[in-house]
């Protein structure tokens, strides 16, 4: 199969790997996985093909999705800071966060006040700075949190996330960039969420890292993203797609932007494409 810009992916099924990302691409606008989708993926797994996602999620928050996939391989979690294997509960890539970060964050604090700040950890999210995005986002995902003071923030946490007013965003991506740019990466998630990961971590290097484990080819690999956090998965993969909600900044690096959005059973669309 030749696509976009002539990279090539195997035919065969039983060499590839489907990944996709969740929030804006798998799952619908209210969060849920259609029974198309699932049908879909379904038939790929029977097929021989290898499935699993890519996400900004944490452990916490992806594991009530674990009986609805099915997970059966490794996936990719806190943008790429974690490799976790839900049927064995064991981490198989794990990085942290530098603990130099913590210094600076009582002046992003100050300096931004209106800006939610989280970090999250294994057992839970830890807020010591509260908005109405922050709230929002934890109406959404229901997931353990705990407002604190930074002191009391532990420091062996994946990723931070900064919730963001609208309208602010690019001022704030830009002043994290220019504070902790040599220490972390910065990657924008949503409209409102900006997030650093360690050093060198992204969902695309994961993915290099999870084709090392289970012995594939990235050349046969198949990525659906839809926020500039998907960037370097899609550039890393052997045909990387958009879907059509996506960010220009995604579909400016992607092979195949499609016509559907979230909202239109992607998954079932790209599997339709693959096995035809």
């Amino acid at each position: 199969m030749e696509i976009g810009n002539g990279r090539m992916i195997n035919k065969l099924i039983k060499d590839m790997l489907l990944i996709t990302d969740m929030d804006g691409t798998l799952l619908d606008s209210n969060g849920n996985i259609s029974k198309e989708n699932l049908n879909a993926i379904e038939k790929f797994r029977k097929a021989g093909g290898k499935f699993c996602v890519a996400t900004g999620r944490s452990v916490l928050s992806m594991a009530s999705y674990f009986e609805t996939l099915k997970f059966d391989i490794p996936i990719i979690l806190y943008n790429g800071s974690v490799i976790y294997d839900y049927n064995k509960k064991e981490y198989l890539h794990n990085v942290f966060l530098p603990e130099t970060i913590y210094d600076g964050i009582e002046d992003v604090m100050k300096d931004f006040p209106d800006v939610g700040v989280l970090f999250v950890s294994d057992e839970c999210y830890y807020i010591p700075q509260s908005n109405q995005s922050v709230d929002d986002f934890f109406a959404y995902y229901k997931i353990k949190s705990i407002k604190c003071t930074l002191a009391d923030v532990p420091k062996q946490n994946s990723k931070g996330i900064f919730t963001v007013p609208l309208g602010m965003m690019d001022e704030f991506s830009k002043y994290i960039t220019q504070k902790y740019g040599s220490q972390v990466h910065v990657t924008r998630s949503s409209v409102s969420l900006c997030e650093i990961i360690p050093l060198n971590t992204s969902k695309g290097a994961a993915l290099l890292k999870l084709c090392e484990i289970l012995n594939v080819d990235v050349k046969n690999t198949v990525a659906i993203g839809d926020y500039d956090n998907d960037i370097e998965l899609i550039k890393n993969a052997g045909i990387g797609i958009s879907v059509k909600n996506a960010t220009d900044n995604l579909k400016s690096v992607t092979d195949i932007i499609l016509d559907y959005t979230n909202d239109e059973n992607v998954l079932e669309k790209v599997v339709e494409y693959i096995m035809k």
